[in-house]
């Protein structure tokens, strides 16, 4: 018997299957092939996500999802980010972001004139 089935056969509480390899090694479909051909008398595991930390990004941050919401919450995000990608930039175009950013530029030059002069002193 291989690791991955030893690790997929064991049935006590602590012992977790975890598989890592290179993208585009196919291991994804070998694990998924692997657990398909199990006879399961248990129920599915939990689904387990890793976000960064931004605080210390060696420290990831564990989320615990019902069985098969990984793969929701993936695309989810895939969604939100195709949509950020046509918005922001259709926001930085804006007449209202570009007035904004015009009157923003002004104060700052108007600010960086005035420390420029010199100061009478009375």
């Amino acid at each position: 018997m291989g690791a991955p089935q030893l690790g997929a056969s064991l049935n006590k509480p602590g012992f977790n299957l975890f598989v890592t390899g290179f993208a585009g090694s196919r291991m994804q479909k070998t694990v998924e092939s692997l657990l398909k051909s199990f006879r399961w008398d248990r129920p599915r595991p939990d689904d387990w996500v890793y976000a960064n930390n931004f605080e210390d990004s060696r420290k990831p941050v564990a989320m615990r999802l019902p069985p098969g919401r990984a793969t929701e919450l993936r695309s989810t995000i895939e969604e939100a980010i195709d949509d950020l990608k046509v918005a922001l930039p259709a926001l930085f175009e804006s007449e209202d972001y570009q007035a904004r950013r015009t009157a923003t530029e002004k104060k700052f030059q108007s600010k960086q004139s005035d420390a420029k002069r010199p100061h009478r002193q009375a």
